[in-house]
């Protein structure tokens, strides 16, 4: 979990560190005029926000259904161990139920 959370900050810091960089260089090594540089930069940081937002949604999404299958396990492991005791208990009763009943027919038996 810790590894994953590291991997996505690292991920988000070099998206924007790259978007940043990719700027930066556009306005310095292209000819345009000071209109069209400024709707490239635009357009390139409007981009990197979008993909900075669909892997968010993604790392949320993969996060959500690693979680949701977590539950279900753990659910279905309680359930099987309820269900374990319950069998266990009820073979109990019985094993007494006929160990009781054995007894009084022993005592039943000498007291004739």
């Amino acid at each position: 979990m810790f590894r994953r959370r590291k991997m996505t900050k690292m991920m988000i810091t070099g998206v924007l560190l790259g978007g940043a960089t990719g700027s930066i260089l556009t306005f310095l090594f292209t000819p345009k005029s000071g209109r069209e540089l400024r709707g490239d930069i635009k357009n390139t940081m409007d981009n990197s926000v979008e993909k900075v937002k669909t892997s968010t949604s993604n790392i949320y999404t993969g996060a959500k259904n690693v979680t949701t299958g977590a539950i279900s396990k753990i659910q279905s492991a309680f359930n099987a161990g309820i269900s374990s005791y319950r069998n266990a208990t009820e073979k109990v009763k019985t094993s007494k139920e006929m160990v009781e009943e054995s007894l009084a027919e022993e005592n039943t038996g000498s007291n004739i």
